[in-house]
């Protein structure tokens, strides 16, 4: 049964890494012809790139770099370095975020002051066709923004805030944690940290009042925990991942492909292995997922009554996204559910039929004009995936109301007016780039590799890759997962300069 397991394993492996290998490799390439712009409106801009030679001046530097760290700064990557670079950026942040005083806007106000409303007893907004009858998603955020509105006063975003900060370092200690357990490389590890902690795109995300963050902290820990209780067949430590899991889940439903990704990998361990933690975070996995639903909707429902309408179906998420009729670019928003919702009079069964009339006919569509539906997805995967900003710009420029009193130019660095945020776009796309390199290189030295467990992020990726293809496009969803993927990134040039070094010393001792 062991051998079938590891066979199993072992071709699962090879399927991980093929389409992993065909999924970077594409957005590798489409780096060379496309550029992709965010305007203030969220508009997705496209055109023709044709400044190829900075991704090869890029390849250059990163050697030369690398080459003055490993030569140089041996000794810089200590435990008291990282903890004064946590310490200043953890500063640097902060003041970030109380200098400039984002108020939230759009989806992130709303739920705030709906979740404000819930807690003063105020349940209007589940009203048919209101904010909370339309987004059954939200619920359990709403739960959790509702309790702290109670414990820290309502509409106090600004403290939600600098909790992100928080969140932020959380995650990332949490993967060179993850990191150091898949490479065994307390170097790689270091490196890791430091390149998710100054990962500006995610970084400007710390004014996002929503569950991102929080859940990306979770979603880190709950699997740390998973590896960790596989190391001591720890079945406390299996329900403590388990946990954590589900509240990433909780607080936003795109982590529902987390949840998926851990699961499958669990399944494969407990194969191999016949772990009774791993049995353990499976069992409880799936049980408080289903708890947690039910309890969460019971919660509703004891407040505001039970309700008929049951809000907008995900079906008609991925009609909206399968649309080429909005200003934004293909798949992105255009309001297509909501008003399809109000349509049938707020009717879930009836707007599910109507959706999956929508999907069937732009499928046709799409698959009846092969050139067009090449474009479409062409455009939407590059909005998506290789803007370089991922929407870090946009989430934080004029439209949300800010402290004025800042300095014009960081005000216009938002708004994209200033050399500043050119240069950060430039040099985001080449980041981009060579992180898209690095994979690539990851996956071919990786390529015999039989241990899925190491893979995780990865699968993962592939995973939120396919189901964004569908679902609507925004790049603020998909920087999730790039993130997650930079161990990969770094773990791929590691192991190529560990190579070219061994094979350079040894032609020299024999020379």
């Amino acid at each position: 049964m062991n051998r079938v397991a590891s066979l199993v394993q072992k071709i699962s492996c090879k399927i991980v890494l093929g389409i992993s290998m065909v999924i970077v490799g594409f957005l590798f390439i489409q780096l060379f012809f496309t550029d992709v712009k965010i305007n203030i409106d969220e508009k997705a801009i496209f055109s023709y790139l044709d400044s190829w030679w900075k991704y090869i001046i890029a390849i250059f530097l990163l050697l030369g770099g690398t080459f003055i760290v490993n030569r140089y700064c041996k000794g810089i990557f200590n435990s008291h370095f990282i903890k004064v670079i946590t310490c200043i950026y953890a500063v640097l942040m902060l003041c970030f975020v109380i200098i400039t005083k984002m108020e939230p806007r759009a989806d992130q106000q709303l739920v705030l002051q709906v979740a404000d409303q819930f807690a003063a007893g105020d349940y209007s907004a589940w009203a048919k066709g209101a904010y909370g009858d339309l987004y059954s998603n939200q619920y359990g955020l709403i739960l959790i923004l509702a309790t702290f509105s109670k414990i820290w006063g309502e509409y106090n975003w600004l403290l939600f805030q600098m909790m992100n900060v928080i969140f932020i370092i959380i995650a990332a200690i949490g993967m060179k944690k993850i990191t150091f357990i898949f490479f065994n490389n307390e170097k790689v590890s270091q490196i890791v940290y430091l390149m998710l902690l100054f990962f500006l795109p995610m970084d400007l995300y710390v004014t996002f009042v929503y569950g991102t963050l929080p859940g990306l902290a979770s979603v880190v820990w709950g699997t740390y925990f998973v590896l960790k209780s596989f190391e001591k067949d720890s079945i406390i430590m299996g329900l403590l991942s388990a946990v954590l899991i589900v509240l990433a889940c909780v607080l936003k439903s795109n982590y529902l492909i987390y949840f998926l990704g851990v699961l499958i990998v669990i399944f494969f361990y407990c194969c191999k292995k016949k772990s009774k933690a791993s049995l353990c975070v499976i069992i409880s996995l799936l049980v408080l997922y289903s708890i947690a639903g039910h309890l969460i909707n019971s919660c509703i429902n004891n407040k505001v009554g039970n309700r008929e309408q049951r809000g907008i179906p995900s079906i008609a998420w991925v009609a909206m996204g399968l649309q080429d009729t909005g200003e934004k670019g293909p798949g992105w928003y255009n309001s297509y559910t909501k008003e399809v919702y109000w349509d049938n009079n707020c009717n879930n069964e009836l707007t599910k039929i109507e959706a999956q009339k929508e999907v069937v006919k732009s499928l046709k569509y799409l698959s009846a004009d092969i050139n067009g539906g090449i474009k479409f997805f062409y455009k939407k995967i590059a909005s998506e995936w290789n803007e370089p900003t991922f929407e870090s710009l946009w989430i934080n420029n004029k439209l949300r109301n800010r402290n004025q009193n800042i300095p014009k130019w960081v005000q216009n660095f938002f708004d994209g007016q200033n050399i500043l945020s050119e240069l950060y776009v430039e040099a985001y796309r080449i980041i981009l780039f060579l992180l898209w390199m690095g994979i690539l290189i990851f996956l071919y030295l990786e390529r015999k590799t039989d241990n899925i467990m190491n893979l995780l992020w990865l699968i993962i990726f592939i995973g939120g890759f396919l189901f964004h293809l569908f679902w609507e496009a925004k790049g603020q969803y998909t920087l999730i997962y790039v993130w997650l993927c930079i161990p990969y990134g770094v773990k791929g040039y590691y192991s190529l300069f560990n190579s070219i070094n061994t094979d350079l010393l040894y032609h020299k001792r024999k020379g």
